[in-house]
């Protein structure tokens, strides 16, 4: 149903920059929705969002529909929400501009830190991929930052200022749905390397060794176990589409598992700066 909507599972190799693939695709996809043309509407379905599982959402908070309907004119379902574009600005942001570029103080392929991503994408903004492909998953370097002059590689994709969620399932929730995708920060264990499916939460076996992590949340669901009801989070990860769910995992919901609860960031897109002087709801 929603085949070709989403932006493609990335993959970021050798490189330590989870950091930059999750805060871009969660600005890609909330691009994609604040472009929806207007008038464009349907009812809340479910939020299920991974595309193999026959699995249904839990009704949201009876609240949920009635503040939502308070400050919108429709009601979108949560995968549409999160990632239909209509065909506007389905672009794929440069990975290696923010990471060559960004001059943030970051230490190259081991790692960075979010809100400099966040900060770039809302002083500097984002370039097309195209502009400036990804190199550094291969060399594990970053090459030194390059200018682009080429078609469409002087017009910049600008987020507004991020934002912290609160460490709750239900504002979390509220959020993906109103706004779309969000940002999240996760303990990653040795056990994780080896998810393939299913609802995945730590095992507590092997080596104590962890490592943070970011990927882009964007939707959640249920589904019953052993005769107990399972709910949990659906994730996009940047370790490529043959890692876990075709490059995406079912995380455990409502615990705080792996912290995935405890650091939620995002940002809305700065509308003014998009649209060039398209007739667009943001």
């Amino acid at each position: 149903m929603f085949e070709g909507q989403l932006v493609g599972v990335k993959d970021q190799g050798w490189c330590g920059a989870s950091w930059v693939f999750s805060a871009l695709s969660v600005a890609q996809n909330r691009l994609g929705h604040s472009g929806s043309a207007k008038g464009h509407c349907d009812t809340y379905t479910h939020t299920s969002t991974h595309l193999d599982t026959n699995t249904h959402a839990k009704t949201p908070p009876s609240d949920f529909k009635e503040t939502l309907n308070h400050s919108h004119k429709c009601l979108l379902a949560a995968y549409r929400l999160v990632m239909e574009s209509n065909g506007v600005y389905r672009v794929s942001f440069s990975a290696q501009d923010l990471l060559s570029c960004g001059s943030l103080g970051v230490n190259g392929c081991l790692g960075g830190h979010l809100d400099r991503a966040w900060h770039y994408l809302r002083m500097t903004g984002a370039l097309p991929e195209v502009c400036y492909p990804y190199r550094s998953g291969f060399t594990r370097k970053l090459p030194t930052c390059a200018k682009n002059s080429g078609l469409g590689c002087q017009s910049r994709y600008k987020s507004g200022p991020a934002y912290r969620l609160p460490s709750k399932e239900r504002y979390i929730q509220r959020e993906i749905i109103t706004n779309g995708p969000v940002q999240a920060l996760m303990t990653v264990h040795p056990d994780f390397f080896l998810y393939k499916t299913g609802v995945y939460s730590y095992s507590e076996l092997g080596s104590p060794h962890s490592a943070a992590h970011s990927v882009k949340l964007l939707g959640w669901g249920e589904e019953r176990v052993n005769g107990k009801t399972v709910k949990y989070w659906v994730n996009v990860n940047s370790w490529g589409k043959y890692w876990g769910e075709a490059g995406y995992f079912r995380l455990l919901r409502g615990s705080n598992e792996c912290g995935i609860e405890s650091h939620v960031f995002t940002a809305k897109p700065q509308c003014e700066s998009l649209y060039h002087g398209l007739e667009m709801e943001c």
